[in-house]
């Protein structure tokens, strides 16, 4: 395809594609000599980077590498996770059953909150008289 892969950091982020998307985002970014070429950080029982449900010869999505999965709420405590191809290293995140992963704590990273009704005044769009445009 010819594009540019470098580096990136991903916070919370869904799996983005099949097994062969995942391989040949990797492929291209090793090509480049981006590596690792995606960091995924895994805030503990976040649901989002467990979706969607990856069914094996059904419906396969995978995760670019490396994980960086937060052990505990509070965030003291993470582990690496390579994990060998687009399937996502079975001992991290994955390891905890989406289904009881429905929670908040996709809206809390690195101890900080992304949360709209937590956010400072002014980082919301109601303190303001403007119309806001969607």
């Amino acid at each position: 395809l010819g594009l540019k892969v470098d580096a990136v950091w991903t916070f919370g982020k869904p799996r983005l594609g099949n097994l062969e998307f995942v391989t040949a985002y990797m492929q291209s970014a090793a090509n480049q000599g981006a590596a690792p070429p995606l960091w995924r950080v895994v805030h503990y029982h976040d649901p989002v980077p467990r979706m969607p449900p990856s069914v094996p010869g059904l419906y396969e999505v995978g995760h670019e590498s490396l994980e960086v999965y937060y052990t505990d709420r509070e965030s003291t405590q993470y582990e690496v996770c390579p994990q060998d191809g687009p399937r996502a290293n079975k001992s991290c995140s994955t390891s905890y059953p989406l289904v009881l992963c429905i929670n908040q704590d996709h809206v809390l990273y690195l101890n900080q909150t992304f949360k709209h009704t937590l956010l400072p005044a002014t980082c919301t769009a109601e303190t303001s008289n403007d119309a806001v445009l969607v």
